[in-house]
Formats: structure tokens, sequence, C-alpha cells
């Protein structure tokens, strides 16, 4: 996956389901509390482990965000990597952001990204009656699909009704074979033929990936006052 570095300064930060890859904060003497429920899989649990390496988590809870924390807590950040699209009750979830974050704190987002190459693919194949591809994209027939599937502006939007305002948008794409890899068997009930398919077909558009729309987003909101 491609790694990015902010220059925000941060002393305070909450990042909610830690995983491998899209961000990671340069941060120096910074406090970071981290909110996951993947100690339910023991292998995401070992993956976690190498997260827990990348974000030096002082932190780190099992359970939910916004239950895990105190209601007086507050951080300088809060950082949702793949995890805000799977969850239902959207609304609340960024009330709650907003009541955890100080003035002048960031909201970023990372979430796939519906304008993306491999979603209009996917979109494409299912209006054409070959749906499991476009059922993957959806993590269908997994513990937690996807709920949502937004493009950028929308997170945009929905964070300036929170009262935030926009500050950044960044598009990033996994650019690695091993993040591919990870993305395209990550719903482990799919056929091997149609993760095969997926593969090679992304491994063809590869060297047209850095002018094709990206698949992933990241989304940054201030918190004014």
């Amino acid at each position: 996956m491609s790694v990015q570095f902010f220059s925000y300064l941060l002393i305070a930060l909450c990042v909610v389901a830690l995983a491998i890859g899209q961000i990671i904060f340069k941060l120096v003497g910074s406090r970071i509390t981290g909110i996951t429920d993947l100690f339910t899989d023991l292998g995401a649990a070992a993956l976690l482990g190498t997260a827990i390496g990348l974000y030096g988590a002082s932190t780190l809870r099992h359970g939910y965000f916004p239950h895990q924390l105190q209601p007086d807590e507050v951080f300088d950040a809060i950082v949702f990597n793949d995890v805000l699209e799977h969850i239902p009750d959207l609304m609340g979830t960024l009330e709650a952001c907003v009541t955890h974050l100080r003035p002048g704190g960031l909201l970023v987002l990372n979430c796939p990204n519906r304008l993306g190459v491999f979603y209009r693919i996917a979109d494409l194949l299912d209006r054409i009656g070959l749906h499991e591809p476009f059922d993957r994209m959806w993590q269908r027939d997994v513990q937690s699909p996807h709920v949502w599937y937004f493009k950028p502006n929308d997170l945009r939007h929905l964070g300036e009704q929170q009262g935030l305002v926009w500050a950044q948008t960044l598009d990033l794409l996994p650019i690695t074979l091993q993040g591919i890899l990870y993305r395209i068997f990550y719903v482990r009930n799919q056929s091997v033929f149609m993760g095969a398919i997926a593969l090679l077909g992304t491994l063809l558009l590869m060297p047209l990936l850095a002018i094709l729309p990206r698949d992933i987003s990241v989304v940054i909101l201030r918190k004014v006052k």
C-alpha cells in the first residue's frame, strides 16, 4: 500500500481501526490511542502488532468508537482507516468525532473511492451480469460489509454538515503487490478463480494506474471551534 506522511503538528491522536497501509503520521512525542475490534480474529491480531509498531500506539483499546472513549476525552486528530464505510450510524459517528476533537483538530477519513477505477470496472461487470467483483467491492457475505461507498465530495459535505471545514483531499492507490493481494483476497469465501481474474486484471492495469481515477481517498476536515 502507498504511505502518506502528514506534517501536521499533533499531540494527541485517536486512530480507529488500526490497519496496515495507507496513513502514517510523522509525529514526535505524540500520544496515540488506537481503537480496534480486530482481537476477535487471531490472524488480524498478528497484523495489528505490526500496525502498532508503525503507529507507535501508546494506548490500545478493544472495542468500538466512540464507546471506548471517556466523555471528556479530546484529541488533536481522529483517523478512520477503512472503517467509516462499515458503520451504519454515520451521522452519529461524525457527531461524536466533533465532540472528541479539540478546536483546530483534524478528522481524517481514509475510505475507498466510489469514483475509483476498480469500483467502476466492478460496477460495469455487475451491470452485464458478472456480480462477484462488485459484491467483493461491497464486501458482501462477510461479517462487516460496506454499508456506504463514498465519493470524496460526499465525505467533504458530510463533514461540513457537522460544522467541519475541508482542509485537504488526497487520492491514493494500492501500488504494491502486497497491498493489491490484501484487498483482492480479503473476502475469504470468494472463489480463487475470481480472485485470480481480479489480480490479473489489476496487474495489467498497473502501468495505467498513475493516470486512472484513484480507488482510495483521504479527506481531511478541520474543527474550527
